[in-house]
């Protein structure tokens, strides 16, 4: 009985840890292709 209950707890830990690590990478493609629009532009501004 302890088992199955640590055995659950960790299968929810880790469920939980795969979705906010989706999560997080998510965020980062979505932000991305800003990031090297703002770089771009930056080097051009500095190019001036």
């Amino acid at each position: 009985m302890i088992f199955k209950v640590l055995g659950g707890d960790w299968g929810e830990k880790s469920k939980i840890n795969v979705v906010e690590n989706l999560f997080e990478t998510n965020i980062l493609l979505t932000i991305a292709p800003y990031l090297r629009g703002l770089l771009r532009l930056y080097g051009f501004l500095r190019q001036l």
